[in-house]
């Protein structure tokens, strides 16, 4: 069974070269359009006759092969036989362009915005964990400490440098 092109198809293609392989036929069908058996590229197509004028221009022209040009859809719709001087002349393809910078590629982690946000939610479920007060300089504190830490790992330094701590903070080094 042959595939059905539609108005909107033929419209698409623009002008095409097909050989008209039946005459107009009626369908079986109570209410469905007539149609016409086209043979496009070797595959023959049930083409529906959108409106009555769709098939003036395939009346007397079984076995022929012409180029056609499908415009409008439904009450507008018309098919017209064109010659190739009445195509209109497709417009030359255009000269590749070159390629636009790429942006960098993406990397695994969160943009800056993002990493500062996240960094400022850690250190206020830090302080609320330890029941301690949501103090800015306590949490902009936890928060550079965390993006400190998180430029170190991802600079591939996996074990920070100790920091001498002095012996009047009651830490050791």
């Amino acid at each position: 069974m042959s595939k059905t092109l539609y108005q909107s198809e033929l419209v698409k293609l623009g002008p095409v070269s097909v050989r008209v392989a039946s005459d107009i036929l009626k369908s079986k069908f109570d209410g469905k359009p007539d149609y016409v058996v086209l043979a496009m590229n070797g595959t023959e197509r049930l083409y529906n006759l959108e409106n009555p004028s769709c098939g003036e221009a395939f009346h007397g022209r079984k076995g022929q092969t012409i180029t056609i040009q499908a415009t409008g859809s439904r009450d507008e719709a018309a098919v017209s036989i064109v010659d190739d001087g009445d195509i209109a002349p497709q417009p030359a393809p255009r000269a590749p362009q070159p390629a636009a910078p790429r942006a960098p590629a993406p990397s695994n982690h969160a943009p800056h915005g993002a990493t500062v946000g996240m960094a400022i939610n850690c250190a206020c479920a830090n302080l609320t964990a330890r029941g301690e007060y949501l103090d800015g300089e306590a949490v902009t504190a936890i928060a550079s400490d965390l993006l400190r830490v998180a430029a170190w790992l991802e600079a591939g330094n996996l074990l920070p440098k100790r920091v001498a701590v002095s012996d009047n903070d009651g830490g050791a080094s």
